[in-house]
């Protein structure tokens, strides 16, 4: 499923993955993806980051 609304998605989804500018920024389980809440909410407004 691609979702933008991230709350929505993770209510019913058992992992994730987090793209940012066209590049995999997270991915993890649910518990793991809403722990770095942060990482995860830049990523909608255009922040995140990306270790390469």
């Amino acid at each position: 499923m691609v979702e933008q609304h991230v709350n929505l998605a993770l209510s019913v989804a058992d992992s994730g993955y987090v793209m940012a500018h066209g590049e995999l920024a997270m991915q993890g389980s649910v518990a793991e993806l809403t722990a770095n809440r942060a990482l995860l909410e830049s990523s909608y407004l255009g922040g995140a980051a990306i270790d390469h």
